[in-house]
């Protein structure tokens, strides 16, 4: 604590691990060494690291069994197996950098969180913004939500380029993210929503089951990932944005990330508007 207060930080440091509590430590980097699987980690601060195994001078990184290997090639081959970081020399100046073992995280953290970047994967990327808007037909539904109700639910058409390869059933062929324009966490805390992936060219009605059916979600986004063995040999899907026993409007965005380039357009309603 007494540390955390001279970086003018209010939160404890413990003495026992350097870990920060209440803390957010980014992940930049991660490695297998041996048996070993290891993430490089950073405090915000730029102070303050890591006190236990394989921290910055530890005699983990001293022991030969790490990688098999004599002690006077172990740091040289260290080096190279890190992407040049050396874990010995870096015991002199704390920049707040660090490795820690993965079982050291499953013991002292208690979240990951995952920071999706589809560009990462060499994805296509198509966007659509729209509402879903209670009027006229859902206000006038006597039913709770609209589960029955999927012709009157947004819907829009991708297109794929090129049909589903049968070499991409392996892998997922589209991924559907779906957010919601939110100004505060609490209007949507009880109002559920997902999207739907079917196969189809047109507005849908009384559907078979999708291709895949997403799952609910009380939060901003909802994302929904189509196999490639179920898409093999589809280009086009139907997209439906529904709500579960709810009626609330809402603005979104469609984010449909592909193996291949696409289109997407909203579909139009079901019954013209006026």
């Amino acid at each position: 604590d007494a540390e955390a207060r001279r970086l003018g930080h209010i939160e404890g440091v413990s003495i026992s691990t350097g870990l920060v509590s209440r803390h957010a430590y980014p992940v930049l980097d991660c490695r297998v060494l041996g048996r070993h699987r290891l993430l490089r980690l950073k405090n915000p601060w730029g102070r303050v690291r890591w006190r236990g195994r394989f921290s910055p001078g530890d005699a983990a990184w001293t022991d030969p069994s790490l990688l098999g290997c004599s002690a006077e090639d172990l740091r040289q081959k260290l080096v190279e197996e890190l992407g040049g970081a050396d874990p010995v020399a870096e015991a002199g100046t704390d920049d707040g950098h660090f490795w820690i073992a993965w079982e050291d995280v499953l013991k002292y953290f208690s979240h990951l969180y995952l920071c999706w970047a589809p560009s990462r994967l060499g994805l296509h990327a198509v966007e659509a913004h729209a509402r879903w808007d209670a009027k006229p037909h859902f206000l006038e539904s006597s039913l709770p939500d609209d589960t029955h109700l999927t012709a009157f639910n947004p819907q829009f058409l991708l297109r794929l380029e090129t049909p589903v390869s049968e070499t991409a059933a392996r892998g997922a062929a589209v991924w559907v993210l779906l957010s919601r324009h939110v100004r505060l966490r609490s209007e949507i805390s009880e109002r559920y929503v997902a999207a739907h992936i079917y196969k189809g060219s047109s507005r849908l009605c009384c559907p078979d089951a999708p291709l895949e059916q997403g799952v609910y979600s009380n939060g901003e986004c909802a994302l929904v990932k189509l196999s490639g063995e179920a898409a093999a040999g589809q280009r086009e899907f139907v997209l439906t944005i529904s709500q579960h026993a709810h009626k609330s409007a809402f603005n979104f965005t469609l984010q449909v990330y592909t193996t291949v380039p696409a289109t997407i357009v909203e579909l139009p309603p079901l019954v013209p508007s006026g």
